[in-house]
């Protein structure tokens, strides 16, 4: 399986829940994206497979402070992006206003971050992209 594929889909699913969002949180599950890219994408991959990896890829963005961990349940955890807090809506703002593939890629990258001045410096970089175009 594609990883390009993968952050590809996570990136349209992202792009159009920010977008069609009428409040200041948007909230997801790893299996709600799960059930989402599987109906719209055709990936030849196992649910519990494709689950366990956007599960990963949520969890790192919450080490990283971009999203938060709204409720912890026994069916798993609830993620939230929350537009008042300052880090979250950065994650928000180039959500917004990224294509899918530069959001693609942004993800990827923001997988391979090992810590917080790498992930201070893909923030600067972004930002300058958006204000610069």
């Amino acid at each position: 399986m594609n990883d390009k594929l993968i952050y590809k889909a996570i990136a349209n699913y992202f792009k159009t829940k920010v977008i069609n969002n009428k409040g200041t949180i948007t909230s997801f599950t790893p299996r709600h994206i799960t059930n989402t890219i599987l109906t719209l994408h055709n990936l030849k991959i196992s649910p519990r497979v494709l689950n366990s990896r956007i599960r990963n890829i949520l969890e790192k963005l919450v080490d990283l402070k971009l999203i938060k961990i709204w409720k912890k349940c026994a069916r798993g955890k609830i993620y939230v992006i929350d537009v008042l807090d300052s880090r979250n809506r950065m994650l928000y703002e180039i959500i917004r206003t990224l294509d899918i593939d530069d959001l693609a890629t942004f993800l990827e990258k923001i997988y391979r971050i090992r810590n917080e001045e790498q992930i201070n410096k893909l923030l600067q970089e972004i930002t300058k992209h958006e204000f610069n175009s």
